[in-house]
């Protein structure tokens, strides 16, 4: 099999876009909090009873966290936190892109058929092209304004993990066991 230098160019063009995901680090103070929040934001802010509470931020410091749940102002500190989730929006630029991308591409697609076989007004060509890219953007936007998504931001380190570890010992003459305790 035979494979040119376009095919080769495409693929690897297409393996250099795919960017491996990052994970992001997770808060765990209300001080770190606040390069992540901002006043305004919608939250759930699960406490030490395991009870989520939803609501809007109206305060944040390095020690409380002020939510607007209900018309009723709530305060959490460090103490009262388990976790938090950011509900966000997905970004509408890439819809738009993906969404533009797809329309053009079935266009050309389509154009080409046509005009291979029949001929086609090049002003007629463009029109086409640019009505599917443009429906097909509207398109990308109107999915990516549909996806929400909630993202843990926040969470509270737990203690240290107990264990006990045994390891057999053998050796010249020797057999014996190692134990090592961590809390």
């Amino acid at each position: 099999m035979r494979i040119t230098w376009h095919a080769a160019f495409s693929v690897g063009l297409l393996l250099t876009l795919a960017l491996p995901a990052a994970g992001q680090e997770l808060a765990g103070t209300l001080d770190q909090l606040r390069v992540l929040v901002k006043v305004g934001d919608t939250l759930t802010v699960t406490d030490t009873a395991g009870r989520p509470t939803r609501g809007m931020v109206t305060g944040l410091s390095s020690s409380a966290l002020e939510l607007a749940v209900s018309g009723q102002k709530q305060t959490f500190t460090d103490n009262d936190i388990t976790s938090i989730r950011h509900r966000r929006r997905d970004s509408l630029r890439n819809g738009t892109l993906i969404g533009l991308g797809v329309g053009v591409g079935v266009a050309a697609l389509g154009v080409a058929g046509v005009a291979a076989t029949e001929g086609m007004n090049p002003g007629l060509a463009a029109g086409i092209i640019g009505s599917y890219a443009g429906l097909g953007a509207a398109i990308g936007v109107g999915i990516d304004a549909a996806i929400r998504s909630t993202q843990l931001i926040y969470a509270r380190p737990g203690p240290a993990p107990r264990s006990v570890v045994l390891k057999p010992m053998f050796g010249r003459g020797r057999t014996g066991m190692t134990a090592s305790i961590a809390f």
